[in-house]
């Protein structure tokens, strides 16, 4: 099986003043614990991804890694993942917040 996924998330800022980008197309390779990919980040710019998954349960996961295409060059990430439903942190000057949202995927298969 290819380690390739493709989808869409949609999110909420919870608790920041901003107005962000809520879609975010993504393309996604997950092989063992380790997580790479690209995607349309809340800034309406492409940031690529790449870290590792600890599993927690079957349906319960958190990724741990670094992102591009914010503030700065490269940033932590952390996510909790509950099957298609996550949970980050977010940042914006003083203040922090979550983001929430829901995860649609497609695994592409090698034939």
């Amino acid at each position: 099986m290819s380690c390739l996924a493709i989808g869409l998330a949609l999110s909420l800022h919870a608790g920041l003043e901003n107005k962000y980008n809520q879609r975010h197309p993504y393309l996604m390779c997950e092989h063992e614990r380790v997580i790479a990919g690209v995607y349309y980040n809340s800034l309406d710019t492409w940031s690529m991804v790449g870290g590792y998954k600890y599993r927690i349960t079957d349906d319960l996961s958190l990724d741990v890694g670094v992102v591009t295409g914010y503030e700065y060059d490269v940033v932590p990430m952390v996510r909790l993942r509950y099957k298609n439903l996550f949970v980050m942190p977010a940042l914006e000057d003083d203040r922090t917040g979550l983001v929430v949202g829901f995860q649609f995927e497609y695994k592409i298969k090698e034939k």
